[in-house]
């Protein structure tokens, strides 16, 4: 599925300095509730902006990894054996992580291990996106590619959203990241995005190939859900 956010909520985040990929990610998990024992991987100190959309349950545990262990953050391998046992949280977080992970084969069956019956894993994978490292970036997948890889272990997709807005609206909001001074950019972002996003939800009308829409085809990333039966 697509969906596309209100103009002015969407530009007024770019105006504040977040970026397209990022902001409408935050944008759809407004839509989504988790509580009990969590386990966010790859969460780094867990202050990341997705808290805020996010709803969490204020009863909830959750336990932050990293590479590297530090205060209030515990250290995973995700190519490796988890340190954890069988069925003992209700809801995995890995978002913007996968890209990173060479060997991302253990993970899915790892993650299926340690959730409960009725368990979910929350997924958000770049598609069209930079270059970007967090030690090293090495992977796209579309959502075929992510489909396949969680239901092959056990897992029932419940939800695939695909993040974006067209090509036109990424381009116009990444071209003054690129070539602008600092002070210039938000608000030139801002105006490029008001300008273009019109024509990619015009594009958006026009009939599906292979069964996608535009949007769809052109995502800038992809966000799922998978639950354990």
């Amino acid at each position: 599925m697509h969906k596309f956010y209100p103009i002015f909520s969407v530009a007024n985040q770019i105006f504040h300095g977040k970026s397209l990929t990022r902001l409408l990610f935050n944008l759809a998990l407004r839509q989504h509730s988790i509580s009990g024992k969590i386990l966010d991987i790859g969460s780094k100190n867990g202050k990341g902006s997705y808290y805020k959309y996010l709803n969490v349950d204020k009863r909830s545990e959750i336990t932050h990894t990293d590479r590297i262990e530090s205060d209030g953050v515990v250290s995973l391998n995700v190519e490796k054996k988890f340190p954890f046992p069988d069925e003992s949280f209700d809801v995995v977080l890995a978002f913007h992580l996968f890209e990173h992970v060479y060997i991302y084969q253990v993970a899915p069956a790892e993650i299926f291990r340690i959730l409960r019956k009725g368990g979910r894993v929350l997924i958000a994978m770049p598609f069209m996106h930079e270059y970007h490292a967090d030690f090293d970036d090495y992977f796209r997948f579309t959502d075929s590619a992510l489909l396949r890889l969680w239901e092959d272990v056990g897992f029932q997709s419940i939800h695939m959203e695909a993040i974006g807005e067209g090509i036109l609206t990424k381009c116009a909001t990444k071209l003054p990241v690129l070539i602008m001074p600092p002070w210039m950019r938000s608000w030139s972002s801002t105006l490029l995005y008001l300008l273009s996003t019109p024509f990619d939800r015009l594009i958006s009308y026009r009939p599906r190939i292979d069964g996608k829409t535009v949007p769809e085809r052109f995502a800038l990333e992809h966000f799922a859900i998978f639950q354990k039966n």
